[in-house]
């Protein structure tokens, strides 16, 4: 039966002719069928033995082939022409009468008529064929072949066709479509097979993908084929496991399944119920049974695995090449312990060093004949190196000489927990010039960051106070570009280097960005003024500050202005306004006036005061003008009596207020080193000598000899006074501002008089270290506010003079890079308003806020 079908493919095989000749007409084949098929015309009664016949018969590696290159096909024809209407002896033998019709532009009718010939090959042809070909752009697009009595005879068989193939290319995709109506005669036994409107779908690469239509066995009967899942091929054109070809006969169904490894399986369905009674698999080459075959197992680990490795990227692939289904288990073991049977392993169960190993078994289902395969693998468990990482509190990695910087590595992530070590290297960029000065050991010439110069290794411990800690301070001691490594090492591994360029200079802009605000949406043309009187402060004890202002009410001519609190400065923002009587403010201060532990709120006019009590819901009471001394400073509670004082300077004698509705409550202190006349003298507080209780400092200047002095009174414990020396200030300070903070940060309040910087030296002494502005003579008419803006524990100063704002952002032992700040208005406060680290300028202008925020 093989035989049979190998020779159709045989044949159909050599016909793929294009033609050209003389004109005529007509245009269709049309199949004498002078051979009739003969035998059972019934279903068959499929068993195993007869299901081979038919798979065989459709057996991939021998079927038709049709093609599409036009000029091979061409060329076959022009060589079978030239031997047309001759005999030829030698390597060919018989004769070939060939005769062409071009029905049109595109079609062509063709009649072969073989009388014995044989063209050097084993097989010898007698009978006719007669094609009609259709060819579009040089490419066949079909072909019909009308076989009449068409012997084929060699060593091996000797059969007869008869019937009609036509074939149709889609050039588009490539798809070839085979249509088969023949009937095929073993001469040797007159057996017989019939393919009844059988179709055989091929891709571009003439690929088998598809069977459909009936198949007659003269001995057997017909079964009916189709193809549920078609064939699909790999890069190198094998058939890939999983395509299907149906069977179906009398009352059984047959499935064939591309299995793995050139096999095929058989399952039989006795009954065509849909269940699987019986199981071959074959060598598709030979048709030889295969026995049952195990399940096969392939494992992918990580090429590296450590601790943190996500194991479900772990590759597990099982296949049956017989296509049995089966079932999988799973065990992990490290170090020969099992630790979980699971598909994956929680990395909690194994650490470095250790051997992790993969263990998996797959047992198919083959009844009475189960195989198992099994397959493992394993590696070892590698030490992480560290990932350092550094870090330093160096504002844009800008140092100067003497700055002492903190550098950190405590965020190196090391992903077995080990103990790590730490080592500290320093690097120094050299001009060519210098070199032959140069400490260390050279690293590099001509550096392409910094042409010129050379990079030499110096001795870390000079920079250092310890190069093998997590957190060292290093000293800048010269000028020029360093660079820091820190490499850190676990037990066995170093991480990567980790570094910091470190540049010499000032920052070039220290300004982060600035947000607009509007306050009072629509309402423009009410707030269109405002005070210079605007603060800052944390009202109800929340740790979030409010912003209050003051601005006219332009529909009120009586003098009465609105006091506006606004919470929630930098994000949604409430503002609650309410009416004063009073129409200029030279100060806003903030004290527990009632003594009910609320913040209330203290305004002074030019002419009255007021106080705006706050209630426990957080509201405040409307204004209750209260007596109170124009010029006082407030400061703690100096008596211990539980009620805010306050303190002014009159002439030469300090009063000390200590109840706000009694000014008669007053203790007096005559400052002997105080020389007035007719100069109003200056009064701040601070606490001097870090005991914890305030102190006063005093300044007075002369109207006749435009001296000027400062004097600090230290606050004893039992409340009395003690007078410092005296500081005299020379002609440049007229003495008229004062203002206090820690600017080195050495725990001692520093003061700044007008425009001079005096260092806190300790014990009350005090002595010059820095001018701020070297212009200035004469009244200074400046605001000065000092706080430290970026969290070194020291103190910035923030100088205002005729709207100039700059800002002495400091190094160390009061060397400090001066900035200038775009700001002008003088409706300004300088805080941290949002508890961030960052302090913020909120300038406002009437109706609008900008903040500006600061790196």
């Amino acid at each position: 039966m093989k035989k049979i079908i190998k020779l159709l493919a045989v044949v159909t095989s050599m016909l793929l002719f294009t033609a050209c000749g003389g004109g005529g007409s007509g245009g269709t084949t049309t199949s004498t069928n002078s051979l009739t098929y003969k035998g059972k015309t019934t279903a068959a009664d499929l068993d195993e033995a007869m299901a081979k016949e038919f798979i065989k018969s459709l057996d991939i590696s021998d079927t038709t082939n049709v093609g599409n290159d036009s000029t091979d096909n061409i060329q076959k024809v022009s060589n079978l022409l030239e031997k047309s209407n001759k005999q030829v002896n030698g390597s060919v033998s018989g004769s070939i009468d060939v005769t062409s019709t071009n029905i049109n532009s595109a079609k062509t009718k063709t009649i072969a008529t073989f009388s014995n010939y044989n063209d050097n090959s084993e097989e010898t042809l007698n009978g006719k064929i007669t094609y009609l070909i259709t060819v579009e752009a040089e490419v066949i697009s079909s072909m019909d072949m009308d076989f009449e009595l068409l012997e084929i005879k060699d060593n091996d068989i000797d059969i007869t066709m008869d019937g009609l193939i036509k074939i149709v290319v889609d050039n588009s995709t490539g798809r070839q479509t085979v249509t088969q109506n023949i009937v095929v005669e073993n001469n040797e036994d007159n057996s017989m097979i019939k393919f009844e409107k059988f179709i055989i779908t091929l891709d571009s690469n003439d690929r088998e993908l598809s069977y459909s239509g009936k198949i007659y066995n003269s001995d057997i009967g017909y079964v009916t084929v189709s193809t549920p899942v078609e064939l699909t091929y790999d890069d190198n054109g094998n058939v890939e496991a999983g395509g299907e070809i149906l069977y179906v006969g009398k009352d059984t169904t047959v499935k064939e399944k591309t299995a793995y490894d050139n096999s095929i399986r058989v399952e039989i369905d006795e009954g065509s119920n849909g269940s699987v009674d019986e199981v071959a698999i074959y060598n598709s080459a030979t048709y030889e049974i295969i026995e049952n075959r195990e399940p096969v197992i392939s494992i992918t680990f990580p090429e590296n695995i450590y601790t943190d490795t996500d194991m479900s990227d772990m590759k597990v692939d099982i296949y049956d090449p017989d296509l049995d289904a089966f079932s999988t288990e799973y065990e992990w073991s490290v170090d020969d312990s099992v630790k979980s049977t699971s598909l994956t392993i929680a990395n909690e169960l194994f650490k470095k060093h250790e051997t992790l190993k993969l263990k998996v078994m797959a047992s198919d289902d083959r009844a009475g004949d189960v195989k198992i395969g099994v397959k493992s693998k394993e590696q070892e468990v590698l030490n992480s190196k560290p990932i350092a990482s550094i870090s330093s509190n160096a504002i844009d990695n800008k140092v100067s000489a003497l700055d002492e910087i903190q550098f950190d590595v405590s965020e190196t992530i090391d992903k077995d927990n080990d103990p790590l070590t730490y080592n500290w290297e320093v690097y120094k960029y050299v001009h060519e010039s210098e070199s032959g000065e140069a400490e260390g050991e050279l690293v590099r010439e001509d550096t392409l960051s910094l042409p010129e110069y050379n990079l030499y290794k110096v001795d870390a411990s000079k920079y250092f106070n310890d190069t093998s800690i997590e957190k060292p301070i290093y000293k800048v001691n010269s000028e020029g570009e360093h660079v820091v490594k820190c490499i850190v090492f676990d037990d066995d591994l170093a991480s990567d280097e980790a570094k910091v360029s470190l540049t010499n200079g000032a920052l070039d802009s220290i300004e982060e960005g600035t947000q607009s605000k509007v306050l009072f949406p629509n309402q423009d043309d009410l707030y269109e003024s405002t005070y210079n009187t605007v603060k800052v402060f944390d009202l109800n004890n929340d740790s979030q500050k409010e912003f209050i202002f003051l601005t006219r009410n332009p529909l009120d001519y009586t003098g009465n202005s609105l006091l506006h609190i606004t919470s929630n400065l930098k994000g949604e923002s409430t503002t609650i306004s309410y009416i004063v009587n009073i129409y200029t403010s030279d100060k806003i201060e903030f004290v527990d006036f009632n003594g009910n532990s609320r913040v209330d709120i203290i305004l002074i006019g030019d002419n009255n005061r007021y106080v705006m009590t706050q209630n426990l819901d957080g509201s405040f009471e409307d204004p209750l003008e209260i007596e109170l001394n124009r010029g006082v400073i407030y400061m703690d509670d100096f008596n211990a009596d539980g009620i805010t004082d306050t303190a002014k300077l009159i002439d030469c004698t300090l009063n000390i207020f200590t109840d706000f509705n009694d000014s008669t409550k007053v203790i007096k202190y005559d400052v002997d080193s105080c020389e007035h006349d007719g100069i109003s003298n200056a009064l701040s507080i601070g606490d001097f000598n870090s005991d914890g209780t305030d102190d006063f400092i005093v300044l007075t200047n002369n109207n006749n000899t435009f001296d000027a002095y400062f004097v600090i009174l230290h606050k004893n414990q039992n409340n009395s006074l003690s007078e410092s020396r005296k500081y005299s200030l020379d002609e440049r300070i007229y003495g008229e501002t004062i203002s206090i903070g820690d600017v080195n940060g050495d725990g001692f309040n520093d003061v700044v008089i007008d425009f001079v910087l005096f260092e806190n030296q300790k014990d009350f002494n005090f002595n010059e270290v820095k001018t701020l502005d070297t212009y200035k003579n004469g009244s200074t008419n400046s605001e000065i506010v000092i706080i430290d803006m970026n969290n070194d524990k020291k103190e910035e100063i923030f100088y205002e003079n005729a709207g100039d704002l700059r800002v002495f952002l400091q190094e160390d032992n009061f060397k400090m890079n001066e900035f200038k700040v775009q700001s002008v208005i003088p409706s300004r406060v300088i805080t941290d308003i949002d508890n961030d680290g960052k302090i913020e300028i909120i300038e406002n202008y009437a109706n609008k806020v900008e903040i500006t925020s600061f790196k």
